[in-house]
This record gives C-alpha cells, sequence and structure tokens, in this order.
C-alpha cells in the first residue's frame, strides 16, 4: 500500500489470486483492476469489494494495448490471439519475468504475497513506456523499454 502510494499510481491490476493478496490490497479494493485467477472460485468469489474480470480483460495503458489475464489460460506459452494485444500481463507463476513472443511483450509481475521459486516478493510498475519490476521495498531490479506503440498496432478502445 506504501509503494503504490509513494509511485503514485494513476492504475492498479491484479493478476487472479486474491485470497492472499485481498487483505494486504483491500483498501484499494475498488481502485484495482482484478482478473480471476485459477485459486479465485468465480469472478465474485471475494464479494463486492472486490469487483474482478472473469478470466481476462483488455485495456488500453497510454495508448498500449494490454490483455491482462491470470496465466493459467493465456500466457507465453499460450498467447492470445495475434493483434489483441501489445502487452500480455499475467501471473499464475507468482515468478517475475518477461519476454517477447514475436510482437507481443510478456511481463508476470511476480507476487505481493506468494512469490514463489526464490523471486522477491513483487510488483511491476507501467509508466511512459517503462515496465519496471520493484521489491515490495521499492527497489527496482528489472526494468525493460518498449518501443512507443505504432499506429498500426493500437487496437481502437
Amino acid at each position: 500500500h506504501r509503494l503504490i502510494t509513494a509511485e503514485q499510481a494513476r492504475a492498479m491490476a491484479a493478476c487472479g489470486e486474491k485470497a492472499p493478496e485481498g487483505a494486504v490490497l483491500t483498501p484499494l479494493a475498488r481502485e484495482i483492476l482484478w482478473v480471476e485467477g485459477n485459486c479465485d472460485r468465480g469472478a465474485g468469489a471475494l464479494g463486492p469489494a472486490f469487483p474482478m474480470y472473469a478470466g481476462s480483460a483488455a485495456v488500453s495503458w497510454e495508448g498500449l494495448s494490454v490483455f491482462l489475464t491470470h496465466g493459467h489460460r493465456y500466457g507465453p506459452h499460450n498467447p492470445p490471439p495475434i493483434g489483441a494485444a501489445q502487452v500480455l500481463l499475467s501471473g499464475h507463476t507468482h515468478i517475475p519475468s518477461w519476454q517477447w513472443v514475436g510482437d507481443l511483450f510478456c511481463a508476470n509481475p511476480g507476487s505481493v504475497s506468494l512469490p514463489r521459486g526464490g523471486s522477491p516478493h513483487s510488483c511491476l510498475l507501467y509508466e511512459d513506456g517503462l515496465f519496471r519490476w520493484l521489491t515490495l521495498e521499492g527497489e527496482t531490479f528489472h526494468w525493460e523499454v518498449l518501443p512507443p506503440p505504432s499506429k498500426e498496432n493500437i487496437l481502437s478502445d
């Protein structure tokens, strides 16, 4: 919560499995774009305080088309249909990751509450074409700069 305030986040997204992270993020629940994960037991599982999309959501951030999903259906191994987005943001593994699959940038923020594979408790910040992976103490441990979106690959809102 302090990191979100310190970074002056304008928008927040969570890629599934809210049960463990829900307690940490409850004060901000209505401000977060929640995407249902494989352990959430239905889009309304945590009640009206946690409005969430079932399965996936397509959003636009600063002209960049982003496909948000938990990662158990879509991920770098099984990307969404070609042209669905410029960025695939998913969770599921609880391990921070970044890679290109063709023209699709795939990012996993890791986990705020249950990191795996020796990774730190982490989150992902996006601003002005820059993705930054941060520890909850605010330390950047990886960053990626995306090329500016071209007119041919921007989805209409």
